[in-house]
Formats: C-alpha cells, structure tokens, sequence
C-alpha cells in the first residue's frame, strides 16, 4: 500500500510540473502574441499621423502658391477625414518657405518640416523634406 502512495504521489507531482510548464508556455505565447499586435497598432498609428502631417504640409505649399507671401500667426488646424493636423509655422526666406507641421494619432506624434523653392513660381520645387 506504501508502494501504491508513492506511485501516486509521483504522478501527482508530474502532473503539476508538466502543468507549470505548460502554462508557463502560454502566458509566454499570449504575452507575445500582445506585444506584436500593439507593436502593429502603433506602427498603424505612425504610418497615419505621418500621413496627416503630410497633408497639413501639402495643404501650406498650395496655400504658398496661390499667395507666395501666406503665413500664418498662430498654429493652423486642419481638420481631415479620421483626424486632424497643424500647420506650426510658416517661414519666409527669400525664395524659399519652410513649413512644419504635426499630427497626433493616439500616442503617436509627427512632425515634419519641408522647404519649398518659388524662385520659379511656375514650377516651385520641394528642397527639402523631414521628420524632425
């Protein structure tokens, strides 16, 4: 009977290894699987708010075509479809403007800045274009 205690209580402790184990291999996979999906999201959100702040950049440089000499005095929201952006400044340099602008999708923020060259207001050309 002694012998038949003993069997059993191995199996018992077996049992809750392979338990432990194997949930411990779960949580692992769950706690992965969570952290690609958020990492998916936040890579969404980004890819959306640079879009944003491009619009709100293209948005300046039509502005600046139609009147080279457009500014703004204070931060210009632009309301688009699933979102905003803001026109931060526009700055007057001779030939060039230099517009920056920003965009928020949930915690992600971009900002973006880009030159436009009028010395030909026919064909004005983008000379530079960054996040910042």
């Amino acid at each position: 009977m002694y012998t038949n205690m003993k069997k059993g209580f191995t199996a018992l402790i077996v049992v809750i290894i392979v338990s432990a184990v194997l949930l411990t291999i779960s949580v692992g996979s769950v706690l992965t699987l969570f952290t690609l999906r958020m990492e998916r999201i936040d890579a969404r959100n980004k890819a959306q708010s640079s879009s944003f702040a491009e619009t709100c950049i293209e948005y300046g440089f039509l502005h600046i075509i139609q009147d080279s000499h457009y500014s703004i005095s204070s931060p210009e929201i632009i309301s688009i479809p699933n979102g905003s952006c803001s026109i931060i400044s526009i700055t007057e340099n001779g030939n060039t403007r230099i517009v920056t602008a920003t965009s928020v999708v949930s915690h992600s923020f971009t900002t973006l800045t880009a030159t436009l060259d009028i010395s030909d207001m026919n064909n004005p050309t983008i000379t530079n274009f960054q996040e910042i």
